[in-house]
């Protein structure tokens, strides 16, 4: 009996977890850019970017790697990475910054981000989120997506 007991509380329990499962895939697939430059244009779509500036941007080395960087302005920064696990790994040094963005957009394979710190125009964080939507990706703050 204890045997068919522990079936019964197991399988409920299965079904729960295969229907977490289904709700987790559901979320849309976040976009990828072929080029620095192609992520530009999109990000030039929703802000007043500079093709002029001068500004430098804050780069960062991935094992090795140093992903491709344009600046939009003088405080927002476009990073392109080759693949998702360059892309999460920086995320992750982004967020454990300690003076790093309080909020970012990114995507598969991107990252925009709000330098703080310097002079300029600096978006705000409905600017950011919108953006992250018109470029398919996904709005960040310090305390997580939102």
């Amino acid at each position: 009996m204890k045997r068919t007991a522990s079936a019964l509380v197991l399988l409920p329990a299965a079904f729960l977890l295969a229907a977490c499962t289904a709700a987790s895939s559901t979320e849309p697939a976040l976009s990828s850019f072929a080029s620095v430059d192609e992520a530009y244009d999109a990000v030039a779509e929703t802000l007043d970017c500079d093709p002029a500036t001068t500004a430098e941007p804050v780069t960062v080395e991935i094992d090795g790697y140093l992903p491709q960087y344009r600046m939009c302005t003088e405080t927002v920064e476009i990073i392109r990475y080759d693949n998702e696990a360059d892309r999460m790994e920086a995320t992750e040094l982004i967020e454990g910054a300690e003076n790093g963005p309080g909020y970012f957009a990114e995507g598969n394979n991107w990252h925009v981000l709000v330098l703080p710190g310097r002079d300029g125009t600096v978006p705000g964080s409905n600017e950011v989120s919108e953006l992250a939507d018109a470029m398919g990706g996904r709005f960040v703050t310090n305390g997580g997506t939102e």
